[in-house]
């Protein structure tokens, strides 16, 4: 426990650094989507689409290469009086089917990761656009009516019934 605070106090002085600096801000501007084009969107969703297709046709993949394995041991136990090139074909081919398997590990763990991240980053990207008009909207206002419009009598009442304003946004 002791170990974890140092650790994230000096992880929160790095993104209050990132929220403070305008050079940061200025480094990840053009990575921000300003107003999503179709293009930007398939740029994000369409690989993610294809790679998520992808990636959930490993597991049957997988299954076949067990069933192979099962049926190289199927073969080899009808046979009555094995001999060592029977014994080492069983070898050869159990050995082809584990290095099958393992490259299906990879490449499953490769395309869940390329899969995840770029669906995270497609919604990263949406979240980002939202916070922004949100933003936008909210500086447009003019401060007189955060004093007149929040709580006023016609919009929020109190939880007890229509006694009036309860404060900013109903919050009391």
């Amino acid at each position: 426990k002791t170990f974890f605070v140092p650790l994230i106090n000096e992880a929160l002085e790095v993104v209050k650094w990132f929220q403070s600096h305008g050079m940061a801000q200025k480094i990840l501007e053009p990575y921000m989507m300003q107003d999503p084009t179709l293009k930007q969107v398939l740029v994000l969703i369409l690989p993610a689409i294809l790679l998520s297709l992808v990636a959930g046709g490993v597991a049957p993949f997988m299954t076949f290469v067990i069933g192979e394995v099962f049926n190289s041991f199927a073969e080899f136990a009808v046979i009555t009086d094995a001999s060592a090139a029977d014994k080492a074909n069983l070898r050869r081919e159990i050995a082809l089917s584990a290095l099958e398997l393992l490259g299906l590990g990879l490449g499953a763990l490769a395309l869940s990761s390329a899969t995840s991240s770029l669906w995270i980053w497609a919604g990263e990207r949406n979240t980002m656009l939202i916070r922004k008009r949100t933003y936008a909207s909210v500086a447009a206002r003019e401060m007189s009516w955060y004093d007149t419009r929040i709580g006023s009598e016609d919009s929020v009442q109190s939880a007890k019934g229509n006694d009036g304003p309860v404060g900013a946004g109903g919050l009391s």
